[in-house]
């Protein structure tokens, strides 16, 4: 009996070779596919305008799976409408698309969310080896 652990680094497939004197050759397929963000149940989706809320997404496999990123990922944010901005710790406008780098080892994500006028938006965070998490917003009057 082997056991062993993979880290994938990069998207695609390969396939592992296992020989062994006297016996035959064993082949596997590998696939490292896209991670997942999955929202935190706690992530308000409905913002009073002036405030904003944490949206917490949590790092999973393909399947799911609680993961940790293995190599440092660089995630973009983006958003559908003027009644939305993603904002910093400090309450600090970010770029019309901002960046997040995420280290290795790390298992969620923290973006700030300010609702400017009343509406409905969506934020969308993505990166090369993540789908697309998408979070639709309203935002009411005070």
């Amino acid at each position: 009996l082997l056991r062993f652990g993979l880290d994938g680094i990069s998207l695609g497939s390969d396939t592992l070779v296992f020989t062994a004197a006297g016996l035959p050759t064993a082949y596997a397929t590998v696939s490292v596919e896209q991670g997942l963000l999955t929202p935190s149940a706690s992530s308000p989706l409905s913002i009073v305008q002036g405030d904003s809320a944490l949206l917490v997404a949590f790092v999973r496999t393909p399947d799911g799976y609680a993961a940790q990123t293995t190599t440092t990922q660089t995630l973009t944010a983006t958003v559908s409408d003027t009644s939305l901005v993603v904002i910093d710790g400090a309450g600090n406008t970010l770029s019309a698309q901002p960046s997040f780098e995420l280290g290795a080892g790390v298992t969620l994500l923290q973006v700030w969310v300010r609702g400017l006028t009343p509406g409905v938006g969506t934020v969308t965070i993505g990166g090369p080896n993540f789908r697309p998490l998408q979070l639709t917003y309203t935002v009411r009057a005070p």
